[in-house]
């Protein structure tokens, strides 16, 4: 299983929070004096440089005066859809999901060789 912070997917929440702070009116520098953080703790959230954990995200909602309820619930629907989406392309044979490989033991099982007869 690949890295969250590095899925694809995860653009979807940065993309939000930076909609979310920029609805705001917010730079991300003054979301960042909400936060009482360092100006490039927003900027690295919102680039997907570093991952936002679920207090952090309430947090900067918060910040945006956005409802963290509201805001995670249409996040996970976004998410949800987009999952689906990409799992019905898979079966369809017109890709795979997100990079995931299914597993072949047969790959992955050592092979046996035969030795030479006397």
């Amino acid at each position: 299983m690949e890295k969250s912070s590095t899925h694809p997917l995860y653009a979807l929440v940065t993309q939000k929070l930076a909609r979310a702070r920029e609805q705001a009116g917010f730079t991300m520098r003054e979301l960042a004096d909400r936060l009482e953080r360092e100006h490039s703790f927003v900027w690295r959230i919102e680039t997907g440089e570093r991952r936002v954990d679920l207090l952090e995200l309430v947090w900067v909602c918060r910040a945006c005066e956005v409802d963290p309820v509201a805001f995670i619930s249409e996040l996970a629907e976004q998410l949800a859809t987009a999952i689906d989406a990409d799992t019905t392309k898979s079966k369809r044979g017109r890709g795979r999901r997100s990079g995931v490989q299914p597993a072949d033991a047969a790959a992955r099982a050592p092979r046996k060789t035969k030795k030479p007869g006397p």
